[in-house]
């Protein structure tokens, strides 16, 4: 009747096209690693177009699979070293690495910074990143960056339903009587639409849909069905949906941060803080263009309040970067529009404002 333009259900379980062909290319990025999931080949590397101006982008990996140049695993220099965590902004996705933030520093400080950055992940990826893997690197800093707009959003005890439809393989804490417990969204790495095993034969990814179905319960498996079939459950999701996002387009998350999620958000950076005892830890917070611009017309920021309670609590250094940010005048010239990550001009704004800053020159000793 066209009184309400909604899309269609599906009418599958499973979203992925399985009639891609297959291909010799293994994937850049994808779910590799049984620890920690998301994470990339070693000696691998790909060339992309950028969605703004059709720039070139080269991405490297090292032996260790992180977006860097080869390190060795003692620290031959007598200089502080330093350990980067955290998402597609801290890997820098959207511009070559001599631009990043990571690269600008160790270019100003002359002290080598690790970048363990990988895009899609969250704080108990870093934290399981930091512990199986770049804790092998002899480093004296850890600097992590937290992306507040989606770091609250990991995969949680109860979202099988949404593996039916892009089966992934993320770790998860699942709370018990005797506090949270690591468990992963599939039962192996190797299940995932993203491995190595699954890449070249999509088909495959059949298997572990079914597994997933197998091992749900009946509510959750009529909660599959309706979401691929109903037409009312898809126009109320829709409804929902735009509803949200006039919310969303309205408010920040350092505004007011999910409240629910701050306990396994927590969680994860407390057990990374545990992991790195004995190290100068530096937490960052970074704003994407929306929380700037929403900072620059009413200046409420009560994240930054609760991670500097959090951050002195647990002894470590905090640094916001949004109060900093709101001294730019046009600050969408920092990003890249169309993505949303920092370009060139906003890595250089986040070196030059932790270049100046106390906490850190204090922490490598610079």
């Amino acid at each position: 009747m066209k009184v309400i333009e909604f899309n269609s259900p599906d009418h599958v379980l499973l979203l992925i096209d399985t009639n891609v062909g297959n291909t010799n290319r293994k994937p850049f990025w994808g779910d590799f690693n049984e620890s920690f999931g998301k994470w990339r080949l070693p000696n691998d590397s790909i060339s992309k177009h950028r969605c703004d101006d059709n720039s070139l982008l080269h991405y490297k990996t090292n032996s260790f699979g992180a977006r860097d140049k080869e390190r060795s695993l003692k620290n031959t220099t007598n200089k502080r070293r330093v350990v980067f965590l955290g998402d597609s902004f801290i890997e820098g996705i959207m511009v070559n690495t001599p631009n990043r933030c990571s690269d600008i520093l160790e270019k100003n400080t002359k002290s080598e910074h690790l970048n363990f950055g990988i895009n899609g992940t969250s704080p108990i990826n870093y934290y399981l990143i930091y512990k199986s893997l770049a804790k092998k690197l002899e480093h004296d800093v850890v600097i992590i960056g937290i992306l507040p707009a989606n770091d609250f959003e990991d995969y949680s005890d109860g979202d099988e339903v949404s593996l039916l439809r892009f089966p992934i393989y993320r770790p998860y804490w699942k709370n018990t009587n005797n506090g949270y417990s690591l468990k992963y969204s599939l039962a192996s790495v190797n299940q995932a639409y993203g491995s190595l095993a699954i890449y070249n034969k999509p088909k495959e990814i059949f298997h572990t849909k079914d597994s997933v179905y197998q091992n749900l319960s009946i509510g959750k498996k009529i909660q599959g069905e309706l979401v691929a079939n109903s037409y009312l459950l898809r126009l109320i999701g829709e409804m929902g949906k735009n509803n949200n996002s006039e919310i969303f387009n309205r408010t920040s998350i350092f505004e007011s941060y999910p409240k629910d999620k701050w306990a396994t958000f927590s969680y994860s950076l407390k057990k990374l803080f545990e992991e790195a005892k004995g190290k100068q830890i530096i937490v960052l917070t970074i704003p994407t263009l929306k929380d700037v611009k929403l900072y620059q017309k009413n200046h409420i920021n009560l994240l930054s309040v609760q991670m500097e309670r959090f951050c002195r609590k647990n002894n470590v250094n905090y640094i916001d970067l949004l109060p900093f940010f709101d001294n730019v005048k046009n600050p969408h010239e920092l990003y890249v529009e169309c993505d949303g990550h920092w370009n060139e001009k906003g890595e250089k704004l986040a070196a030059k404002i932790l270049l100046k800053h106390s906490i850190y020159r204090k922490a490598i000793n610079f």
